[in-house]
């Protein structure tokens, strides 16, 4: 391929187009999502895995959702940074912006607890899915626990939220709990 041969598109081209962006909080979720796919795939290959893809399918769509959710998030902070608040007043304005900052932190909140639930699906089948299954059951923990992870990195970030604000230790205790599925499932004896 030169440099002015376009390269082919990929699936993961699409997954982001679908999500609207490629910033990093859409990325975290579409991580997540493509290790939920993984474990479904991986629990229909275990005995009694139905539940186990049941609740990874689940997972696939909530991350893939809220991907779209915080980019639509992002760009209307982003907007409204910029000044295109409506309001009739400036306390009008301002109670406008706190609610579209909180709003794009709440997302990531999101994601991040969604992440955590992938990582603790992936620790179960590391621990318990089909012997051949277990290092993608171990490596989607690792990944899962990394999106849950820079999740609560963005929602710390947040204007409005700080890295001590609800929102935050809420992402911060999810990223810690998929940090230890992730842990265990890795850890353990085959």
């Amino acid at each position: 391929m030169t440099p002015s041969t376009p390269r082919p598109r990929t699936a993961l081209d699409e997954e982001i187009d679908a999500a609207g962006a490629a910033g990093a909080g859409a990325t975290t979720a579409l991580v997540a999502a493509m290790g939920a796919s993984v474990l479904r795939a991986a629990a229909h290959a275990t005995d009694d895995g139905a539940g186990i893809a049941a609740q990874a399918e689940a997972l696939q769509a909530r991350l893939t959702s809220l991907a779209e959710a915080n980019a639509d998030a992002y760009e209307r902070a982003r907007r409204g940074l910029a000044g295109d608040l409506s309001g009739d007043g400036q306390e009008e304005r301002d109670r406008a912006l706190r609610e579209l900052l909180h709003e794009a932190a709440s997302v990531p909140a999101s994601i991040a607890d969604a992440a955590a639930d992938v990582a603790v699906l992936g620790e179960l089948l590391a621990l318990h899915g089909a012997p051949h299954t277990r290092p993608d059951a171990e490596a989607v923990a690792v990944l899962a626990a990394g999106s849950a992870r820079a999740s609560a990195v963005l929602v710390g970030v947040n204007l409005t939220e700080g890295d001590d604000g609800p929102l935050a230790r809420r992402a911060r205790a999810a990223a810690a709990r998929a940090q230890g599925c992730a842990d265990r499932a890795v850890r353990s004896d085959p």
